[in-house]
């Protein structure tokens, strides 16, 4: 797909990339395989026809809510408070 494709894909598109960004081939190689495993599971699980638009779409997620902020919050201060009563009991 990356070396005899003489079109234009997705796939080789994402491995140009990763080799721009400075990695060698053989370690840009992973991502394209990993992406194209991954629109083959997904659609042999699914039972949907390969459609490359919908492959590749932006996959950034999207933002969590306020109450998933102020959630995410109290867990961190939960665990600050356990990190510091363990670090009290070490010291004495």
């Amino acid at each position: 797909m990356v070396w005899f494709d003489k079109g234009d894909n997705p796939y080789k598109t994402l491995f140009e990339r990763k080799v721009a960004e400075g990695r060698p081939w053989y370690k840009a190689m992973p991502f394209m395989c990993a992406a194209l495993a991954r629109h083959i599971y997904h659609c042999l699980k699914f039972n949907d026809p390969y459609d490359v638009e919908k492959a590749f779409q932006g996959s950034a997620p999207a933002p969590a809510s306020e109450d998933e902020w102020l959630d995410l919050g109290a867990k961190l201060d939960e665990r600050f408070e356990v990190m510091g009563a363990f670090l009290c009991q070490i010291e004495a």
